[in-house]
């Protein structure tokens, strides 16, 4: 006997796979991913070997191994979003309006009480509780991951940390202690003294170990400077189990805005702390602008939104059973119906009428009571979801249940609703894939009543898609747009040619494919394009410093780096839908760059350290005169001398900088082969054998 506050038989249910079957592969393609975490930690460590005016203070050679940081952080959204939200988690903070929170609790049921789940996310209704006569529902659950389930699960957030603290942890306490004694000789900063040894603890060790120094633009360079995007990282996934669950309920469309408005967020947030406040309040515009993890966290909902939009509209290949699964309906004696995960996609437009779903459930007192449910538009248009398996509901139709049994009417009332994302991107500009959209007819509702026992299955043909997506803009959204709809395009295919047109390249505007070999092309080009204008970029502002004797720059970290954004998730979401037949997806799915992706965190947190061994070494006397010209007015007895000692001592200093070459040109050589065998060191003997007391211990509770 089945216990639960619904009734099996109401339901149709996904066939549970263990995640560690080869039979359960992940929906996306991210093979390529790997590898391009571990080409993008390379190119930050040759970055920090020349970039550093700490370490190479004669010239320096901007890579922008900056402007590659929100690569990480999107990329860490992506590979949750589509890790975690294969399953429709329940939001468990949500409380129903006549009692009774949302939580999985144990209860007898029979067929002659039990309450209707559609997939609106009603996860239950509480048997014995009395519902009102009439109550509405908002709706927006869109049927697109996995079938309805008598319950949705919640969230394994403890596990969830666990994993993550095991992951990240060991590794970086390893490299703070590796670090400690560069902290000891001044190689560091904020350097120890016996006179400010309790000062220095509280600024260094204690933030730098409870992940709590990059919220302070003093702590973020203690110890080991580079830790500073663990306390980002931790903050992003301190939440990530809050927004997921409130994410998969958002359509295609409320997806998208996500990553088009956390575009124009992380924009205008990095701009302004370090171009405008630092007119207005005294601190470090580029920490600040580019470490803080408030004026980061857009980036991670970008990557979350793009990883729920590649997982909803997988190819039917990476899918066990495809897109249009079969499965049984118990109640229909075996009967099966065809699940089409990419439901959600089709009937989205913002000028569409409403619908009203009437479910009527028997209660305690053997009282009926009428649940009037208005959904909005986008996800429930075509065929979504009730207890008994699949029935057609159109923006046109009234669906009424009772006992299991749907019979369609006709519309009453001619609302109008607007999505919330409509509000946002109201900017009339067509999309690429919105020309060869036929136009919507309104389909009538199906007259007839489905007998009992048999199948709710549409009769009529499912609607057309839009003939429109205005309301986006194209320019900046195009791309997502296109791994959405991903249908043939009238417009011209891309030349054979590698690079893009101008216009194209600087508006991040192309045509949307829709082959795997499109998509290849479409990834080289965005892969060569984000290449060759970083190498720009970073020439221009080497010049203009070597012109200028490093006096000034053009700051060119810092606005690259929220310019280049959209560019590096095209990339990503482009190496997911090309079958690896891209050039940029052939390099990075060698043997050597997917070694290098599973190093890559261990790779760039250790790296840091061997910089200052090595400068130590070659350069024992110069190296602390150096950091300590770094420390100039930073307070204590430096940032209290006399104006004129001062400026004797910045006369020296910038004599030292000029003259000295603290690492020269060939210590990459060393440092790059050293760092990636310590970081394999590592992985094998702190990082493995940490998760996997993790497993353990989760195996005996």
């Amino acid at each position: 006997m089945h216990t639960g506050m619904f009734d099996p038989s109401n339901h149709i249910t996904a066939p549970k796979v263990p995640r560690s079957s080869p039979l359960r592969p992940l929906p996306v393609d991210m093979q390529s991913h790997g590898g391009l975490r571990g080409v993008a930690a390379v190119w930050i460590v040759i970055f920090h070997c020349f970039g550093d005016p700490r370490y190479h203070a004669g010239w320096v050679v901007a890579l922008q191994g900056s402007s590659l940081m929100p690569l990480f952080f999107m990329l860490s959204g992506f590979s949750l979003a589509v890790t975690y939200g294969r399953t429709t988690w329940a939001v468990s903070s949500f409380t129903w309006p006549w009692g009774g929170k949302n939580e999985q609790q144990g209860a007898s049921s029979s067929s002659q009480s039990h309450s209707i789940c559609v997939v609106t996310g009603m996860d239950r209704m509480e048997q014995g509780n009395e519902l009102p006569e009439t109550t509405t529902v908002a709706t927006s659950v869109p049927a697109c991951l996995d079938p309805p389930t008598p319950l949705q699960p919640f969230f394994p957030t403890r596990d969830f940390y666990q994993n993550r603290i095991a992951r990240v942890i060991p590794v970086y306490w390893l490299s703070i202690l590796i670090s400690i004694p560069l902290w000891l000789l001044n190689i560091a900063d904020y350097p120890f003294s016996l006179q400010t040894f309790l000062p220095s603890l509280a600024t260094s060790i204690i933030p730098v170990t409870s992940l709590f120094s990059a919220w302070n633009e003093h702590y973020i360079a203690a110890i080991n400077p580079v830790g500073w995007f663990i306390t980002t990282l931790a903050f992003f996934w301190l939440f990530f189990p809050v927004w997921l669950p409130r994410m998969q309920r958002l359509s295609d469309r409320g997806l998208l805005g996500v990553v088009v408005v956390g575009y124009w967020l992380q924009l205008f947030l990095i701009q302004s702390l370090y171009s405008v406040l630092p007119l207005f309040f005294h601190f470090r515009p580029f920490t600040t602008a580019t470490m803080n993890p408030l004026s980061r966290f857009p980036l991670f909902l970008m990557g979350m939104a793009a990883g729920l939009l590649s997982l909803r509209h997988a190819s039917s290949e990476k899918i066990p059973g495809g897109p249009h699964r079969t499965l049984p309906t118990p109640q229909a004696g075996g009967a099966t119906h065809s699940y089409n995960p990419l439901a959600c996609s089709k009937g989205q437009h913002p000028g569409r009428k409403g619908s009203e779903i009437i479910i009527k459930s028997p209660v305690r007192s053997q009282e009926k009571a009428n649940v009037h449910m208005r959904p909005p538009p986008g996800p429930l248009t075509g065929d979504t979801l009730t207890a008994d398996g699949l029935f057609p509901t159109g923006f046109n139709s009234i669906i009424k249940a009772e006992n299991g049994h749907v019979e369609t009417s006709p519309e009453k009332g001619d609302s109008t609703v607007f999505p919330w994302p409509a509000c946002v991107l109201c900017l009339p500009l067509p999309t690429p894939c919105a020309a060869s959209r036929p136009p919507v007819k309104d389909h009538p509702p199906s007259p007839s009543r489905p007998p009992r026992g048999s199948t709710l299955h549409s009769e009529r043909a499912p609607p057309p898609p839009l003939p429109t997506d205005r309301g986006i803009p194209s320019t900046i959204s195009s791309f997502p747009l296109a791994h959405v709809c991903d249908e043939p395009s009238p417009r011209p295919s891309p030349g054979p040619s590698l690079l893009p047109s101008l216009p194209e390249l600087l508006l991040l505007h192309w045509t949307p494919p829709s082959t795997p070999k499109g998509w290849a092309l479409a990834a080289s080009q965005h892969a060569l394009a984000l290449l060759l204008c970083t190498l720009l970029v970073a020439g221009i502002d080497t010049g203009y410093r070597i012109v200028t004797q490093g006096r000034h720059t053009i700051g060119a970290q810092v606005w690259y780096q929220g310019v280049v954004v959209m560019a590096q998730l095209n990339v990503v979401l482009a190496l997911t839908r090309d079958e690896g037949r891209s050039h940029a997806a052939r390099f990075l799915r060698i043997p050597v760059c997917a070694w290098l992706g599973s190093i890559s965190m261990n790779l760039y947190l250790l790296h840091y350290p061997l910089l200052g061994y090595l400068a130590l070494a070659l350069h024992p006397s110069h190296v602390p005169a150096l950091l300590r010209c770094f420390h100039l007015g930073r307070g204590g007895k430096e940032g209290d001398m006399e104006a004129e000692v001062e400026a004797e001592r910045v006369v020296r200093c910038q004599a030292l900088i000029k003259d000295v070459r603290v690492l020269p040109w060939w210590s990459v050589l060393i440092v790059v082969p050293v760092a990636i065998g310590l970081a394999e060191g590592v992985g094998r003997w702190v990082e493995a054998p940490a998760r996997q007391a993790w497993r353990r211990g989760k195996g005996r509770g």
